[in-house]
């Protein structure tokens, strides 16, 4: 995913970045170097809290404009995508836009169906990671 680096703070030798994209804003942890303030990154996202429905991964019914968005809300990161896939290991694929986003789900593929919805992840961190395309 594109974004531009529009805030760093640095605090015990890691880098806190408020990132912009083309669906939204958010604020995690930069982990690769020091960023550049207002440089355009591609990057990924990695979420160390396990994803458990209705814990912290919601199935969103609304149908607005808002489906792939991402924005700060209440010190939470909202993630808003679509269902890509769900393999048998757990890794649970999101789509964000014309992007990707993987993340370890632990709730067991058989208990729930999830597939073909819209999600919503409401989370503590995130980490991100400079995948050096630009």
């Amino acid at each position: 995913m594109k974004v531009k680096i529009v805030n760093i703070l640095e605090k015990d030798n890691e880098y806190y970045v408020k990132i912009k994209s083309d669906y939204g804003a958010i604020c995690g942890v930069w982990k690769e170097g020091k960023p550049i303030l207002n440089k355009d990154y591609y990057i990924e996202f990695s979420v160390e809290e396990p994803l458990e429905l209705n814990k912290n991964l919601f199935i969103n019914n609304n149908n607005n404009n808002n489906i792939h968005s991402i924005f700060m809300e209440n010190d939470k990161i909202i993630l808003n995508g679509q269902y890509d896939s769900l393999d048998e290991d757990g890794c649970l694929a999101i789509k964000l836009g014309k992007s990707i986003i993987l993340l370890d789900y632990i709730t067991n593929k058989e208990n729930i169906n999830i597939t073909d919805c819209n999600l919503m992840l409401k989370l503590s961190s995130i980490q991100i990671f400079n995948t050096n395309l630009i």
